[in-house]
């Protein structure tokens, strides 16, 4: 009888220890699943704070830094002045959704309506153009050669010939800075912001081509930060969800129209294709005239800086009007679709294209 008693106080022992384990497990997967949420958690408050969240206080901060590189002599341009000194530009809240650079703001200046724009907000983040001797001197190119090191920066950066159409170097200077550079008084600081304003994409485009009128025009720069035009993004007039889908196809359709214009232009633009691999709604807009201009030139590279650096991204602007336009009116919808999927086929060559884009233009002309 002893001995049974003792085999049921062994089982009963037995059976408390799993449900123990078990406690513990349920215990440790609860504390990892409740640390992973809370990870994920701060993990998308930071991206929020660090990419979408944008305020006063942030853009205070950004223009108190470059008017302090201002005071010290380190950031120079036709700007600085009127942001730092005169007050003469007055600057709204940062704009969120914009992974690509570390600083856009809106501001007024004067009568015009600006955004500025940076790549980096620290100028130690670019690329530097002086170097350091092994005791840590800084050396810095004549401006000779200065000269020469832009002109190959630039011709390597988006693939063009810049000697023939600019053989003087003060002339493509001042092609692309904002500013006279014919009477150089603090000649380092001039140095490192044009280093600085060159690696960044769109202001090169910008200021290469503002004759073409497909982008922004600069209006000037205060170091590595540029001011443009404000051009308003386009409204997402495509969005499925929306109550008025339906009834705003006139609108997208207006819309469209004027993306097949600046199709046209961009291949008579430019001497070689230039592929826009980042295509979103928002990235075009229209300016005070209601032209349509690109307004994100970070992805926009000419073919053959793309052949060479990515080799997986295709020309899609025309593409695009298939997943843009949306559901169409009875009427031109069979045409339309048809003349879409043909524009984003492989071997449709450029005859066959330009009946196309003249083909869609002619059913939303008819939709309008």
């Amino acid at each position: 009888m002893a001995a049974d008693a003792i085999r049921q106080l062994r089982l009963l022992r037995e059976r408390v220890l799993v449900k123990l384990k078990k406690v513990r497990i349920r215990r440790i997967v609860l504390v990892i699943v409740f640390f992973s949420l809370a990870l994920l958690f701060f993990d998308c408050v930071w991206v929020y704070l660090t990419y979408f969240a944008c305020s006063e206080k942030r853009s205070k901060d950004v223009i108190e830094e470059i008017c302090q590189l201002y005071f010290r002599k380190e950031a120079v341009g036709r700007m600085c002045q009127a942001l730092c000194d005169e007050g003469d530009i007055k600057i709204g809240n940062c704009e969120g959704h914009h992974l690509g650079k570390d600083v856009v703001l809106s501001g007024q200046w004067g009568a015009n309506r600006i955004v500025l724009k940076a790549t980096f907000l620290n100028p130690e983040q670019y690329e530097q153009i002086y170097w350091l001797s092994a005791d840590k001197n800084v050396f810095y190119p004549d401006f000779k050669t200065f000269i020469e090191l832009v002109q190959e920066s630039v011709e390597k950066r988006i693939n063009i010939t810049l000697s023939e159409k600019y053989p003087n170097g003060f002339v493509l200077l001042d092609k692309l800075w904002t500013s006279d550079v014919s009477n150089l008084t603090n000649a380092t600081a001039v140095m490192n912001n044009i280093w600085y304003l060159i690696q960044q994409n769109e202001y090169i485009l910008s200021k290469l081509y503002e004759t073409s009128g497909l982008f922004p025009k600069v209006l000037g720069s205060c170091g590595h930060i540029y001011a443009v035009e404000y051009v308003k993004p386009l409204a997402n007039y495509f969005g499925v969800l929306s109550k008025n889908w339906k009834r705003t196809f006139q609108k997208r359709a207006e819309v469209g129209l004027k993306l097949l214009r600046l199709t046209s232009h961009f291949k008579t633009a430019f001497s070689r294709t230039l592929h826009i691999c980042d295509m979103k709604i928002g990235h075009f807009g229209e300016d005070e005239e209601g032209k349509l201009k690109l307004l994100d030139t970070d992805m926009a590279l000419f073919e053959p800086v793309l052949l060479e650096t990515m080799r997986l991204c295709k020309n899609v602007l025309m593409g695009q009007y298939f997943g843009l336009l949306g559901p169409a009116p009875p009427t031109i919808a069979q045409d339309l679709q048809k003349e879409l999927h043909r524009c984003i086929a492989k071997d449709v060559n450029d005859s066959e294209t330009g009946e196309i884009i003249n083909k869609i233009e002619r059913l939303l002309k008819s939709a309008i």
